[in-house]
């Protein structure tokens, strides 16, 4: 039963980097598409629709809305994973932090173990035993003992 809990963090793990990254990407299109319908709001102050139906002005302010609250929504569960992810990770340091993100939450490479070995000096073996007491510990916080 474990190595079932093991593998769920893995999994949040790799979810949490996503989050955070799109989190960062996300917030920066949402204030992009703002400044947009802002000046696309400053342009078509003073249009008056043709024929009874919405200018084309409109339309593109209505589809820069839903873009908007869309962003908005996805920031917002992507935050809950930080959050409950951020919790399991109390307690650690930011040493073993990082070395637990990135064996077991950052993308497949090639040279990332050669990268911490450079970073910390430590032996392949000894960054896999502290990623796993790190899997462990999160896992205690967010599951509790099992």
């Amino acid at each position: 039963m474990q190595d079932f809990y093991m593998n769920l963090v893995k999994e949040k793990l790799k979810k949490y980097v996503y989050a955070k990254d799109f989190i960062d990407h996300a917030t920066s299109q949402v204030e992009e598409l703002k400044s947009k319908k802002e000046s696309k709001m400053i342009a078509s102050y003073g249009l008056k629709p043709c024929f009874g139906s919405g200018s084309s002005q409109e339309d593109k302010i209505i589809n820069l809305n839903a873009k908007i609250e869309m962003l908005e929504k996805n920031i917002e569960k992507n935050k809950d994973i930080v959050d409950s992810v951020d919790y399991g990770l109390i307690g650690l340091s930011e040493e073993e932090i990082d070395i637990t993100l990135s064996i077991y939450g950052k993308k497949q490479s090639w040279d990332k173990v050669k990268k911490l070995k450079d970073k910390y000096h430590y032996e392949k073996s000894q960054l896999y035993n502290i990623a796993r007491a790190g899997l462990e510990h999160i896992s205690r916080r967010l599951f509790g003992d099992s």
